[in-house]
Parts: structure tokens; sequence; C-alpha cells
């Protein structure tokens, strides 16, 4: 690959890494933070069976009502999300009630961090 190509792989990754979600195969990946005990989460939704098309007017084409619950508490973080037709999270028509949504370089800022 030349100097473009490797130009253009860097701009995409950058971009998509500053999204709350990120497609992968059937996958839609989703990126959520606990508010009580602040533990960063990464959520696989399926795209053939767990997302729902929206009928609403002025919502999103797709939505999932999820129950989360992270590894180091019991908090149940409860989550509407909502998707436009290429599968990227729509904060603005999103819920959650005992967490928010971080980005995937916010995700990954973390695992960095704790793998030294």
């Amino acid at each position: 690959m030349g100097f473009l190509g490797n130009l253009w792989q860097s701009v995409k990754k950058d971009s998509a890494s500053q999204g709350y979600s990120r497609m992968q195969g059937n996958g839609v990946w989703v990126f959520v933070q606990c508010t009580k005990c602040q533990e960063k989460i990464r959520l696989r939704l399926r795209r053939t069976d767990e997302l729902q098309r929206s009928e609403e007017k002025g919502a999103g084409a797709f939505f999932v009502n999820k129950t989360i619950m992270g590894k180091q508490c019991f908090t149940r973080i409860d989550a509407h999300f909502q998707f436009d037709a290429t599968y990227r999270i729509l904060k603005e028509h999103s819920e959650l009630k005992n967490g928010k949504l971080i980005s995937e370089r916010e995700f990954e800022q973390e695992q960095d961090g704790s793998a030294q």
C-alpha cells in the first residue's frame, strides 16, 4: 500500500474510533461507562436479531433496549440506544440510566493504561 493508502487508512481509523459505536461483521460494538464504579464496558449487539426497526417519526432507523452489568459492581445500566441507517449510534436520541456513552477511543485508553 502506498503513502496515500496508508494515510487514508489512518484517517478512517481515527474517525471511526471517535464514535460511540463500531460495526464489525454481523455485530455493532457500543461503549458505555458505569456512573457508579466508572468501569468501561464494551457491548456487542447482533444486527440480525437484537436491533429492531424503528417506526417512530424523527427517530433513528433502528433501536435496542438493553440492561447492562459490568464485572466491578452490580449496578444495572438500563439503556435505550437509537441507531441511524448505517448503524451509528444517535447520542441525542439514546438514553442511559446509571451509565453514559463513551467513545471507542476512551474505552481503548483505559485498556492501554491497564496493560502497563
